[in-house]
């Protein structure tokens, strides 16, 4: 397990970066890069430096709060991680239908998320069957039956079904240079679930990661008895299954900052330890982020100082500073930053 003793910043919204002067001198959140006597350092000459942060007034008599000193060659690990404002959801495309007359062709649709997972096992499946119509006289069976009634079939089933609250079935035209249709396909998007609301207590685990539908499509020439959860039945398919669009998660939202500075509270405060869930009995508590605001995230993991007692045995301790930027200030800050760290991401083995 990876483990590192964290503090978190969020660097309010329209707050400057402190760039003079000592750390004392930060008003309420205000951010600031300071050297071991704690004067601000404006560029690399500093082989070591310390991220601070100024308190708000319901937070006095407190320090102000700051990182351990970080050491330039002490440094495992220094990154960006750039936030995703817009989520994506899976996206499987159905093609090449080859079915012909007088057959049952199914498609079977096993979707999974966090809540799914719980009220069934393995996901929720659910398989779905189409009687091709039987040959008349004079048919010939080796012929293929109409794909775009097939398709029209299964996007009415589907859509009709329980997991249709899940995944939306639509058909699709492939068209050729001329704009005319040529052909036909099946296209099944996951559906973007609702969030777990956003309580007004402090103690509410307001954040349980972004619940996302995950599924997987089988096409065979059957009813669907032995489909394994993962892999394809390769036994008499009738369409081939394409994954044409990846799940895509947001990351750096409002609410994730929000919940961070939660979890890290107690490594930010030397008073009270508890967030407790009336606000009025820890009035220390303060939050900088902001509501609709998504953060570029900014990751310093190093190891921490060594002690004078280095007669001792003793292990080697890493600590993360982690810095929540907002996008739109982001770039900014990144050029202080860098200019202190280093312009280019750091990133060594443990």
């Amino acid at each position: 397990m990876d483990f590192s003793l964290t503090t978190i910043f969020v660097k309010p919204v329209g707050v400057a970066l402190a760039t003079s002067g000592a750390s004392s001198a930060l008003t309420a959140g205000q951010i600031g890069i300071y050297n071991k006597g704690l004067q601000s350092v404006a560029s690399g000459s500093s082989t070591e430096f310390v991220i601070a942060q100024g308190r708000h007034p319901n937070e006095v008599p407190q320090t102000t709060k700051k990182s351990d000193l970080i050491r330039r060659s002490a440094i495992i690990r220094y990154r960006k991680n750039a936030a995703i404002t817009t989520a994506q959801q899976k996206q499987i495309t159905v093609s090449g239908f080859t079915a012909k007359c007088g057959e049952e062709v199914s498609l079977t649709i096993r979707a999974f998320s966090k809540y799914l997972n719980v009220g069934y096992s393995n996901g929720l499946t659910k398989t779905f069957l189409v009687h091709t119509p039987c040959c008349e006289c004079g048919d010939d069976p080796c012929e293929e039956v109409d794909k775009e009634l097939l398709i029209d079939e299964f996007v009415a089933q589907i859509n009709a079904s329980q997991l249709g609250e899940f995944v939306l079935a639509e058909k699709d035209e492939v068209l050729d240079e001329n704009e005319d249709p040529i052909d036909y396909v099946l296209v099944l998007t996951g559906k973007e679930l609702q969030q777990d609301p956003i309580a007004a207590s402090l103690n509410n685990f307001v954040y349980d990661g972004y619940d996302v539908v995950d599924f997987y499509v089988y096409a065979t020439k059957e009813p669907e008895t032995t489909v394994d959860n993962y892999v394809d039945k390769r036994c008499d398919e009738f369409a081939t299954v394409e994954t044409t669009q990846k799940i895509v998660l947001p990351m750096g939202s409002y609410a994730e900052v929000r919940q961070l500075e939660k979890r890290y509270y107690s490594y930010q405060t030397g008073i009270l330890k508890t967030v407790n869930c009336d606000p009025d009995a820890n009035p220390v508590y303060a939050s900088n982020a902001v509501p609709g605001t998504f953060y570029d995230e900014y990751i310093i993991t190093f190891r921490s100082p060594q002690g004078s007692l280095r007669w001792e045995d003793n292990y080697d301790i890493d600590e993360t500073v982690r810095i929540f930027v907002a996008v739109s200030e982001s770039s900014a800050f990144a050029t202080a930053l860098n200019a202190i760290v280093g312009s280019t991401s750091i990133e060594t083995e443990y």
